[in-house]
């Protein structure tokens, strides 16, 4: 079986990106036995998610991102570079 090692459900409960999850590198082989007694468990903490996709996740937001931002741009207003940032 193909098995989420950060399972599904707590990437739903987590808000976690339907993409993040299905990363490959959250993937593994389990037998049918593994698979059904790990159920939804993990012990796999938050931050351990994210350190195991990090390269791939970062170069899927960038290829996510790209577009809205050639989307943007011609609709900004030209003086939006004299706006002083907020902090």
């Amino acid at each position: 079986h193909l098995d989420h090692i950060y399972p599904v459900l707590l990437g739903f409960i987590n808000g976690i990106d339907a993409e993040l999850i299905a990363d490959a590198k959250n993937l593994q082989i389990l037998t049918h036995d593994e698979n059904r007694n790990k159920s939804c468990n993990t012990e796999m903490t938050l931050e351990d998610f994210y350190n195991l996709i990090s390269i791939s996740s970062a170069r899927s937001m960038l290829s996510m991102t790209a577009p809205v931002l050639a989307m943007l741009l011609p609709i900004m207003p030209s003086s939006a570079a004299s706006i002083p940032c907020m902090l």
